[in-house]
């Protein structure tokens, strides 16, 4: 085995394994490190309770979540996608895609792309949260409701600020932080995986959507992230940059983070909160098809005739 290429002769379901292992075992460490550094600050201790960190009106609380959201991304993403990278080429950066500069027109595209697509997407959003699971399993429909509901409770109280500190400290952690490390595990490692193993690039990106949406375990919001993962995928796929995704996941990020900082200065109203599932006209949602296909399409033919997906 050449020790510059660790994985090189390992196939596509042993390195998506290792993967798996590097992501869980980082996770309880930077997890771990945050529960240190709570407890240390803000004097809160999330081993012995983890509720303390629900008191929503506290704002040392507050404070103590973003913390936390910010480990468990270096955990869960950023820190296995570079430990993998330099096991798979000893140059993460270069295996990942980040050394590909794709031109500053088409993250111009990509960027109006995640915000022309919205309507589509609240649309998709709608139909999805009125979907019921069968009578059998109501329980576990209720379950998945109550948590997606405290998913959305925290998501408020962190994002709910007229502060404008406070807006670009969430920008970094909610909106950069996330797309980088969530476009480095999804489309950069497990993308290219697939396509490795499978053949076909289709498949790969819409293999990797649906991991990317079933990953964030909201049921009632699978179908519409389902669907921004895949366009994030074919960014990747046609541009040979992770940068280009990385972008438009960030604007994508960055949308509901204005939302919510413009409500709370009370500049619109606490419903455009809902969004993601608000009832939007079919006109609306027919236009904005029709131009994001018109984007996708010219980034499309500015695809690179490059095999950066299939490598090892």
């Amino acid at each position: 085995m050449n020790d510059k290429h660790l994985l090189k002769s390992l196939g596509t379901p042993v390195q998506v394994a290792i993967l798996l292992v590097f992501s869980v075992c980082c996770a309880i460490i930077f997890i771990g490190l945050a529960g240190l550094a709570i407890w240390s600050i803000w004097d809160i201790n999330i081993f012995m309770d983890t509720t303390t960190l629900t008191r929503y009106d506290l704002p040392e609380v507050i404070e103590a979540n973003k913390l936390l959201l910010l480990f468990q991304h270096l955990g869960l993403f950023i820190t296995p996608a570079l430990l993998f990278g330099y096991l798979a080429q000893r140059a993460p950066v270069r295996y990942l895609s980040l050394d590909i500069k794709p031109d500053v027109r088409l993250i111009i595209v990509a960027i109006m792309l995640m915000i022309c697509v919205q309507p589509v997407v609240s649309w998709v959003g709608e139909w999805n949260a009125g979907l019921k699971l069968p009578e059998s399993m109501a329980s576990l429909e209720n379950t998945i409701r109550v948590m997606e509901d405290s998913a959305a409770e925290l998501t408020k109280a962190i994002l709910l600020t007229s502060d404008t500190g406070m807006l670009l400290i969430n920008m970094f952690l909610l909106a950069l932080i996330p797309a980088i490390g969530e476009e480095m595990i999804f489309r950069g490692i497990l993308q290219r995986q697939v396509m490795k193993g499978m053949g076909k690039a289709h498949l790969a990106v819409w293999t990797t959507a649906i991991l990317f949406s079933f990953f964030h375990f909201q049921f009632f919001g699978f179908f519409p992230r389902m669907i921004l993962g895949a366009m994030l995928g074919y960014l990747f796929l046609w541009s040979g940059s992770l940068w280009l995704p990385i972008a438009a996941h960030f604007t994508n990020n960055l949308l509901g983070i204005v939302i919510y900082f413009l409500a709370a200065r009370g500049t619109i109203s606490e419903e455009w909160l809902n969004m993601d599932h608000a009832p939007v006209s079919l006109g609306m949602v027919a236009v904005s098809l029709a131009v994001s296909l018109g984007l996708m399409y010219l980034i499309m033919r500015q695809r690179r005739d490059n095999k950066i997906t299939f490598q090892d």
